[in-house]
């Protein structure tokens, strides 16, 4: 029974839980329910609980980085008290912290050594198993023109499969680099998986278009090259060869296999409603190209049920704005939004808005959960500047993206030593998957991300501090 308190397992549940329950639900035919996503984030959540009765002693004492995050953590509640707007925004986010903040936290807290490299295991196995079912998806769905292929029936579907194929994709380098004894049978015959996993996983990552991943994967692979410093600069030059090699030809060689991939080359581009219905109806903006899915599976359509995750591009329309509060840049800044053809150009505008938001309010900023009330996209759940830091300064001023800032670098820091010199796990595979991954989750807030919902970043700011704890603890056994 001891195994199953491992806090491995739910850590691997709220990172990758919702892609698997969103599959099960769509190959059933069945729609998803809000009910359904509170029961996905609900399960880790006491499953964390229970972690922390069965294994108390791993808490350790508090360190640095706890003390940052229960900071930030405050200074979060306290800006929603305060500078606080709309309600309804207000308490969805805040019934948010305890499933996608406190939770991770808590649960990476926990771990170990012997945890995160069962975490890897866990998240390999579950990439293997993604492999077939999206092959099955694609086959299924034939036909459909998307500017980003639906997964399992969900606009940002592919940014789910992204983060588990890119977490995939940088343990199995890990293993990979790890096999030193490589003349034995055995071992020759593991790296000959390992390889070729990393190259059908690398073919996969660009397959299903969430460039995001696909960038901050391969900033994860250079991040484990750099680091296995126990391995000949061949071998680990010729694995990043290998995967930004395969990354290439399959950019390249996609687009002709199958057209939908051609969109990637075509940006800023017009979908077939675009096209047809011109700049929209009395003026009314167009829908962004993640809300134009011409599916002609009606059973699949009905499953196409929102979700209570981040989706990569403002859902919001222009015409909805409260004209009471115009956009800080004004409105004519928001023709990107208005397009909504362009991720990159609307990602660009909201970066702007959030440096012109904390130029304007240094101190205290805007307030949590406020970026909408002066940006281009209104309000709403989905209104954030699709990046943690600038969000933290837009909205809680120097204070809050300080304290983000100085979380990230100091565990980045203490990781980097480790890695470099070793730590209290005497583990350098494991110190290098979890760097790699800080890396990786850090690069796609930039892209993605609120840290209402940044589940990876903070499970990852979790497992560094219980890495710390455990440091201190083997160090004063030792004296």
């Amino acid at each position: 029974m001891a195994i199953i308190f491992t806090p491995a397992y739910p850590a691997a549940w709220l990172l990758f839980g919702m892609l698997f329950g969103l599959a099960a639900a769509y190959f059933l035919g069945a729609p998803w329910s809000k009910t359904a996503t509170a029961v996905i984030y609900t399960v880790p959540l006491v499953w964390v609980a229970l972690v922390a009765r069965y294994r108390p002693e791993t808490l350790g004492r508090v360190n640095r980085i706890d003390i940052l995050f229960a900071v930030f953590i405050l200074v979060i509640l306290t800006s929603l008290a305060v500078l606080q707007g709309g309600w309804e925004v207000t308490w969805k986010l805040l019934s948010y912290m305890p499933f996608m903040m406190l939770a991770p936290y808590v649960c990476g807290r926990f771990m170990r050594a012997a945890d995160i490299d069962l975490f890897s295991r866990i998240t390999l196995i579950a990439g293997t198993i993604m492999l077939p079912l999206l092959l099955v998806d694609r086959y299924r769905s034939a036909g459909r023109e998307m500017v980003r292929w639906p997964f399992f029936g969900q606009d940002h579907g592919a940014l789910l499969v992204g983060a588990l194929l890119a977490t995939a994709l940088i343990a199995l380098c890990v293993r990979a680099l790890a096999c030193r004894n490589s003349s034995e049978r055995n071992n020759r015959l593991n790296q000959l998986v390992h390889y070729g996993l990393i190259g059908v996983i690398t073919v996969f990552l660009v397959w299903v278009t969430a460039r995001g991943w696909l960038l901050a994967g391969f900033l994860g692979v250079m991040v484990v090259c750099w680091g296995a410093r126990d391995r000949a600069i061949v071998v680990r030059g010729g694995l990043l060869t290998m995967v930004v090699g395969i990354a290439a030809l399959s950019l390249v060689g996609l687009p002709y296999l199958d057209p939908l991939f051609g969109n990637l080359y075509s940006m800023p581009l017009e979908s077939p409603t675009t096209k047809a219905a011109g700049r929209g109806d009395a003026g009314q903006p167009l829908s962004m190209p993640l809300e134009l899915p011409t599916i002609k599976d009606t059973q699949r359509d009905e499953t196409r049920q929102s979700i209570s995750m981040p989706s990569e591009l403002p859902a919001i329309k222009y015409a909805e704005l409260d004209k009471a509060r115009q956009p800080i840049l004004g409105e004519a800044s928001c023709q990107p939004i208005i397009e909504g053809v362009n991720s990159i150009a609307i990602r660009l505008l909201l970066y702007r808005e959030a440096i012109a938001m904390f130029l304007e309010n240094p101190v205290f900023g805007v307030g949590s959960a406020r970026f909408g009330e002066h940006s281009c996209v209104g309000v709403g759940l989905k209104s954030f500047p699709h990046s943690t830091v600038l969000q933290g300064f837009a909205e809680l001023g120097v204070a809050g993206g300080s304290l983000l800032v100085g979380l990230m670098i100091l565990a980045t820091v203490s990781l980097t030593r480790r890695v470099i010199y070793g730590g209290a796990t005497l583990n350098p595979a494991t110190d290098l998957f979890a760097l790699a991954l800080l890396v990786t989750f850090f690069v796609t807030d930039q892209i993605y991300g609120n840290y209402f919902m940044s589940v990876g970043t903070w499970l990852m700011l979790g497992m560094v501090a219980g890495m710390e704890a455990e440091d201190k603890d083997r160090g004063t056994q030792n004296v």
